[in-house]
């Protein structure tokens, strides 16, 4: 959340451009990636119940129909520094 802002690397910064992950996914997909997060793994685990699974009718509602093929983005942050 913070792009490494708070870390400070010794040496003398290097700037990295910015860049992305992209990848084309079903609804499907998209839920089925958000199940493996660990903090979904902990929720279950807690309470017994798929936190994914109560957000299934919002996502739904935006995503349209659920074999549509959409691209999801990461924006990437990379932290590097030179060391003489």
């Amino acid at each position: 959340d913070e792009e490494y802002r708070s870390i400070v690397l010794p040496g003398s910064p290097v700037v990295v451009p910015a860049f992305e992950m992209t990848a084309h996914w079903t609804l499907d997909r998209l839920t089925g990636y958000l199940g493996t997060w660990s903090a979904v793994a902990r929720f279950r685990a807690a309470t017994g119940s798929d936190p994914v699974k109560l957000i299934d009718e919002d996502l739904a509602g935006v995503w349209g129909p659920p074999g549509d093929v959409r691209v999801v983005r990461w924006p990437l942050t990379v932290l590097a520094s030179r060391i003489p």
